[in-house]
């Protein structure tokens, strides 16, 4: 039959290879929510997605648009320009 601390040894190892892929998976994933959303005179991080920064680094609907250096953002259906985010004071003109 099977040993007991052998049996356990193996669990725990693929328990650990197991959980240091994940760990490595959401390292990579948090590497490009490094990148910061640039169009014209905004830049943008966390909440906010959009251009080069990938969706899963914000909030589903807080997704920044450019166009021809223009910031704009689609909230209920309807198209606003973005004039200034200013991420100290959580403010969006």
């Amino acid at each position: 039959m099977y040993n007991l601390p052998t049996s356990c040894l193996v669990l725990f190892l693929l328990f650990s290879f197991f959980h240091h892929l994940s760990y490595a998976s959401s390292k990579q994933e948090l590497g490009w929510c490094e990148t910061l959303f640039q169009c014209g005179n905004i830049t943008a991080g966390f909440p906010f997605s959009g251009g080069n920064r990938p969706q899963f680094c914000g909030h589903p609907l807080l997704q920044l648009h450019c166009f021809k250096d223009k910031t704009s953002i689609i909230i209920s259906n309807h198209l606003y320009h973005v004039l200034d985010i200013d991420q100290t004071s959580n403010t969006l003109r």
